[in-house]
């Protein structure tokens, strides 16, 4: 199909919820679309498994057209960390293709653990989850996109909410944009201002409504430092059966769990959602899968972390603590000597890879702001490095390693090849003294590795002097 054919098709998504006693417990799908496909050719695709979470269960899948039935083959496919299933026609299709089925939410144990917050999951109150888990994805192109709830059968005062607004939305953009995006449903509550939304059910064991608007503060103070003119953005909670939660981010929006044995805090929560607040903006190519996950996970640690205190959003004080926490978890994490390939491989069978990349990149990034700083007598900064790259990553999707290196020395002169790739290799960073805007100083110490006890080195940091009277 060529590009010309592809802009503008139409496509309309109805989510239609079943509701039973205090919750959802299936949704029923049903997607109409400008599809035009050959006998053999793939009409969509499901992602059957993403990093570990599986797709919903399905049922009563039926393809249609104008000319009635399309049967169908499956081809099972795989791009770590996805596992894919392909659906192709048996016949050439007629018209608009019409792909209707019901989905049921995942069940979660109190025995789990957390992962990407991407599957469809009912609570009491209601269902949230992202598309990807119960959305296909359609042939590439641009689509004149129709997003309605039916809430026929759900309780007085349900409404359905999308990453880009509340009940029926329309939009241009890519099935992708749909697949990769959060969704709720069910008797919601909220706490919104135009286009800003945090969404949550039932009764959460913490002052959630304190915590919308830290984030809502947070969000404005970052869009403008990335010079982001969209005001969309959502937030939703999901309360967790298990102990560990966390949070995903995803198209203008992301997802957060909480339990009640270990409620968070204001101030955790604030943590949490700025580092997955700041995925919006900086990112590259990660082609091959993990080469640039250090600079896509650093740059949330580092401007989730510092952007807070330059908009006296946190404390000084707290600004300490959160440097602090993150030397420990990186210099006694025992797999922190792998490389950035090795960690890759093992990033859905060792959880304590997947954290690696944030440490890694947190404190590369924070001595590559200080030498910057340094080169240039002050007028420039990491700043100056990032920006550009994510206004070119936002316009059309490019960016690597090797820019990352190019734009350092276009912005500071200076040439961080061999920092880099030593970083690359799992080479540990010495943090430079005039890291973090230059506001600590820090101290090597000995420690032990966790898990193994075996001996390491780690840092104290402490303010300085002349900071102190800054908070």
């Amino acid at each position: 199909m060529s590009e010309e054919n592809k802009q503008h098709l139409k496509l309309t998504v109805v989510l239609k919820p079943e509701w039973n006693t205090d919750r959802v417990d299936r949704m029923n799908v049903t997607v109409r679309a400008d599809i035009r496909a050959a006998a053999g050719e793939e009409l969509f695709y499901i992602q059957s498994e993403t990093v570990t979470i599986p797709f919903c269960k399905m049922e009563d899948l039926q393809i249609s057209d104008a000319q009635g039935e399309i049967t169908f083959d499956t081809v099972q496919r795989e791009q770590y960390p996805v596992k894919l299933t392909g659906y192709t026609a048996k016949r050439q299709t007629q018209g608009e293709v019409q792909i209707a089925y019901a989905v049921y939410p995942r069940e979660v144990t109190k025995d789990q653990r957390y992962g990407p917050y991407f599957d469809f999951r009912s609570e009491e109150g209601g269902a949230n989850g992202a598309g990807v888990t119960f959305l296909p994805m359609l042939p590439e192109g641009q689509y004149d996109i129709t997003l309605d709830w039916d809430l026929t059968g759900m309780p007085e005062g349900s409404g359905g909410v999308w990453s880009f607004g509340e009940g029926k939305q329309l939009r241009t953009d890519s099935s992708s944009t749909l697949v990769y995006s959060y969704y709720a449903v069910g008797l919601l509550h909220s706490c919104t201002d135009n286009e800003f939304g945090f969404y949550w059910f039932g009764r959460p064991s913490f002052p959630i409504a304190e915590a919308a608007g830290r984030v809502k503060k947070m969000f404005a103070a970052m869009a403008e430092f990335f010079g982001d003119k969209d005001t969309a953005y959502r937030v939703f909670a999901r309360k967790d059966p298990f102990e560990q939660s966390g949070g995903t981010a995803l198209t203008r929006s992301f997802m957060f769990g909480y339990n009640d044995t270990l409620p968070p805090t204001v101030e955790s929560l604030q943590n949490l959602l700025a580092h997955e607040m700041v995925h919006n903006w900086p990112h590259m190519n990660d082609e091959p899968y993990g080469s640039t996950t250090w600079y896509t996970e650093g740059t949330a640690e580092y401007y989730s972390v510092m952007l807070p205190y330059r908009n006296r959003i946190v404390s000084l004080e707290d600004t300490l603590r959160q440097i602090q926490k993150r030397t420990d978890q990186y210099y006694t994490n025992p797999t922190n000597r792998l490389s950035n390939s090795e960690a890759a491989k093992q990033y859905w069978t060792d959880r304590r890879t997947q954290r690696l990349a944030y440490g890694r990149g947190f404190f590369f990034l924070a001595n590559v702001d200080a030498k910057v700083r340094r080169a240039t007598g002050g007028d420039k900064s990491l700043d100056d490095v990032v920006k550009p790259l994510t206004g070119r990553y936002m316009a059309d999707g490019s960016g690597n390693n090797e820019d990352f290196i190019s734009m350092v020395r276009e912005v500071g002169g200076i040439d961080i090849r061999k920092e880099f790739e030593a970083m690359e290799q799992g080479c540990l960073p010495v943090p430079d003294p005039d890291s973090f805007d230059g506001l600590f100083d820090r101290d090597e110490i000995e420690t032990a590795y966790a898990d193994t006890g075996e001996s390491a080195v780690s840092y104290r940091w402490r303010m300085r002097e002349r900071k102190k009277d800054e908070a």
